[in-house]
This record gives C-alpha cells, structure tokens and sequence, in this order.
C-alpha cells in the first residue's frame, strides 16, 4: 500500500508543505518541500528545498553516502547543503531543482549531439574531480542521478550513496542500476572505478541519443527467464554492444566510434581515465 503523502512536516524548526515524494531508490526518497511563510531573514532554509531521507538503509549506508558526500565542492555536482532532521528523521538537504533529470527530458525527446556533448563534458568533469581529488568513485550514474540547473549548460551528478572510496584504483563490489553497470560487475569481480562510472556515463548517453537501452527482451520468461537474467546474458556475452552498434547506426561515425568505446565489453579496451574520455568528447563536433 502506498504511503500518503502528509500536507507537512517538519525540517529542523521550520514547518513545510509537501509539494511532492519521489522514490530516489529502494532504500531512500527526496521531499520536494515549500517553506511556510517567510517573515524571518534568508538562511539555508529556503523557500524551496529537496530533502532526501533513508528510510529503509542501515546505519552504514547513510554514514558512506553523507560523508563522501560532504567532501565534495565542484560546480557540477549538486551540493549538500546541511544534513538535517525531517519529522525527527536524519535527512539531507539540497538544492530543488525545477528543471528535473536528464531522465525526465529524456522521456519527452531525445537529445541532439550537442546538447550531450556539453553534458558529458560536465558529469565527466564532476567524476573526474571526486576520483582525482578524493579517490571517490560514483558507482551508480544514471540520467536519474544527472539533475538539471539550465538545460544543457549546466547540469550536476546527485546521489552519491553507493559511492565507494577506490583503494589503489580498483574496487570490490556490486550495486547501483540494472543496465548501467558494466559487464565485469555481473559477479563481485574486481573492477576500475573510472572504467566503471565511464561506461555507464557512455550508456546514459546512448539512452539520451536514442531513447533506448541496448538489451533486447523476450516476452516468454518461462523459455528465456526474467527480464534481469535476459540482461545478464545479454552482458555476459556481449550481445548488448552489437544491439548498441545497431541503435546508434544512424549517428554520425565520431560519436558511434566515442560511445562504444566507453561501453566496450573489455574494460582494457574501454576509456580507463577521464582526461582522455573529456579530450575525445570535446574534439567530437558532428
């Protein structure tokens, strides 16, 4: 049963209206919430917030996401503004961004090369400054967790809560978003943190050129299985980068060639690092 959404609540002190709750994954959500009335001076508690809350993640889960977090300053990722209490629950607060994700365009058109060119150079930006600086890797990028600030010029990576801290530049461990995830992750295999995060900056912008993942499935799941075990099939046989060679065919050979170099099968063959991915995509035009 559907939880109800209250008409308020509390953040800290101040009471807000709750214009909506959006599911962020299955162990968080965000509030998007107005403040109500607005007589005292302008603090961090504005008029508009989003909040996220961890209603269903342990203990560890909500410290590993807030203190990666915290850490991070850039222009292209969203900030933490305060870690909070909302009805009495630990909640992050950040910045309501009215223009939505690269997942809600991407639902009413697909993008011009353009329009993905600047956006990858900007969420490649913020990778590249979280793993250079803070050997942090995001490790669930998705258009979802893209947010938009003025469409396409400025955007932020949001949702850092399986981000993990790369040791030696290799990382243990499975999570973040069907169809986002690279091959190497199917089995807990040891995999790099840029290659990781770089593939699937590659699938979301295979997703937002051609409005379509390139997984194929079969409705008869008692012969082929479960949409999940058709697409790890499809991952570990490489079947997904013939069906991404197909989609992106009608694009220009540059962007087909930069693309399914990031979302290469052998991470040994994919881009390793960010400085050369942000290099090939700024030289990319047509």
């Amino acid at each position: 049963m559907a939880t109800q959404k209250p008409d308020r609540v509390q953040l800290d002190r101040y009471f807000y209206h709750v214009v909506d709750i959006k599911r962020s994954s299955e162990f968080a959500k965000v509030w998007l919430l107005e403040r109500e009335g607005d007589s005292s001076p302008r603090t961090i508690y504005d008029k508009r917030l989003a909040v996220k809350t961890f209603d269903k993640a342990d203990e560890a889960a909500v410290v590993n996401e807030l203190s990666n977090w915290v850490l991070l300053h850039h222009a292209n990722v969203l900030p933490l503004i305060k870690i909070a209490r909302l009805n009495f629950r630990i909640a992050a607060v950040m910045e309501w961004c009215q223009a939505g994700t690269l997942e809600d365009v991407i639902r009413r058109r697909a993008f011009t090369w353009a329009e993905m060119r600047t956006i990858l150079l900007q969420a490649g930006e913020a990778l590249r400054y979280a793993h250079e600086k803070h050997n942090l890797a995001h490790l669930d990028i998705k258009p979802a967790n893209v947010l938009i600030k003025a469409f396409p010029n400025h955007v932020q990576v949001s949702d850092w809560g399986i981000s993990k801290l790369a040791n030696y530049g290799r990382i243990d461990g499975a999570g973040g978003t069907h169809g986002f995830y690279p091959p190497e992750r199917l089995n807990g295999k040891p995999f790099s943190g840029p290659s990781s995060d770089i593939f699937a900056l590659g699938m979301t912008a295979l997703v937002a050129l051609t409005r379509g993942l390139p997984y194929r499935y079969e409705p008869d799941e008692a012969r082929y299985g479960s949409r999940d075990e058709q697409q790890f099939m499809q991952l570990n046989t490489g079947l997904y980068f013939q069906n991404a060679r197909a989609l992106l065919k009608p694009l220009p050979s540059p962007i087909q060639n930069l693309l399914l170099s990031c979302i290469h099968p052998d991470p040994s063959t994919r881009y390793a690092e960010y400085g050369p991915l942000l290099h090939a995509v700024a030289g990319v035009t047509a």
